[in-house]
């Protein structure tokens, strides 16, 4: 959702002038209530300067909007006394609703912009494959040979296409080994959330996508601690796709990143061994900070390097998704079943799969990435 707000262009030295130069009107809407919070930090572009705290902000109704950065309006609405005399440059006002007079006109739509992002899909193929001879073969315990090779090969496909979603890099090549056809990859969350350009189209300008993405260094690299943990989340939940779910992140873990993460929860708890006790220790799956839920989950593929396994990646998943070409949802295609040869003259049974798909994520600002984590410290 897009709350709308403006930012002063010039200062207003009194209480009278009905016409204000501002930044950027395309969130100035007409008969909209705004009221002012304070000044914009031009140095930080977030931090606010002699804010409202007396709770006397001027409220103002945007009257009209001549061009981009001119809008009219009216002054000190529903104030009795003490009228505000002056406007300082680079003051925000937020919109707090809307005010329309007896029988007005019907508003004209406001809708959020939408920025076209492009993701291209990704073809993935694996096969499975065994003579007739072993298809042939009876086994004394579990599956068929040929089921056996089956499922091996679906769970390579599922490997393929996950580790992509995770960890793939948008490309488009043409003319792959000398022919006139080309291959495409797609970028994976994780190049979503840390790529310039997808910080350009999502993340708080002033953040540049790095607060999302960092390394664990409290005080050494490599070392965490639970305040500096809380702030690397904390830019989580700045924006949720889905204002219907509760503030909760998925975060995949190696099991370094996992064990690290306990200590860290077990550093900063106090607990007591009763008379009677038959067992002991403390495992945790969630961590609850002041802005939401992390649930955190040990990924097998984060699993299979030593780096990958000081990873923390944290998902919200309600905005995340994939999207198959049209016709090319995972597909089966098997020869030689059944007794019906399809592969002439080869004695095997086998099969592929194919799948054509990309990944979404729509929210690469409420996702993020905090690597290199070895080792729980103290906060400093």
């Amino acid at each position: 959702m897009v709350f709308p707000a403006f930012q002063m262009g010039a200062a207003v030295g009194d209480g009278t002038t009905q016409t204000f130069t501002v930044i950027d009107s395309s969130q100035c809407l007409v008969n909209g209530l705004y009221r002012r919070v304070g000044v914009v930090d031009t140095g930080t572009g977030t931090a606010i300067t002699s804010p409202d705290t007396g709770l006397a902000g001027e409220v103002i109704r945007v009257t009209g909007v001549t061009n981009a950065t001119t809008i009219t309006v009216q002054r000190n609405v529903g104030t009795e006394s003490s009228p505000v005399t002056s406007v300082a440059d680079n003051s925000l006002f937020v919109h707090i609703g809307n005010a329309f007079a007896d029988a007005s006109s019907r508003p004209n739509s406001f809708l959020t912009k939408e920025i076209r992002v492009i993701n291209y899909t990704q073809t993935f193929r694996n096969a499975w494959a065994i003579s007739g001879s072993v298809a042939a073969i009876q086994n004394v315990i579990g599956d068929t040979n040929i089921s056996k090779s089956r499922v091996e090969c679906a769970q390579y496909h599922a490997m393929d296409i996950e580790n992509s979603a995770f960890w793939g890099r948008r490309s488009n090549t043409a003319g792959v080994a000398g022919t006139n056809y080309s291959s495409r990859t797609m970028a994976g969350v994780i190049a979503q959330i840390s790529d310039s350009q997808s910080s350009a189209l999502f993340l708080p300008a002033s953040s540049g996508g790095s607060s999302n993405v960092s390394t664990a260094n409290s005080g050494a690299a490599g070392s965490l601690s639970m305040a500096d943990f809380e702030a690397w989340a904390d830019h989580l939940f700045d924006m949720t796709y889905d204002p219907m779910m509760s503030n909760m992140r998925t975060m995949f873990v190696g099991k370094q990143a996992r064990n690290v993460i306990n200590a860290l929860c077990r550093m900063n708890a106090n607990y007591y061994i009763e008379n009677g006790t038959t067992s002991w220790g403390l495992r945790f799956s969630r961590v609850e900070i002041t802005r939401g839920t992390l649930v955190m989950i040990e990924h097998p593929l984060l699993n299979t390097n030593p780096f990958w396994q000081t990873l923390a990646i944290a998902l919200d998943l309600s905005g995340i998704s994939f999207a198959y070409l049209i016709g090319r949802k995972t597909k089966s295609e098997e020869y030689n079943q059944n007794g019906t040869a399809v592969d002439n003259a080869v004695d095997a049974v086998g099969g592929s799969l194919l799948t054509e798909c990309t990944v979404l994520n729509k929210n690469p600002a409420g996702c993020g990435v905090l690597t290199n984590i070895k080792t729980a410290v103290a906060n400093a």
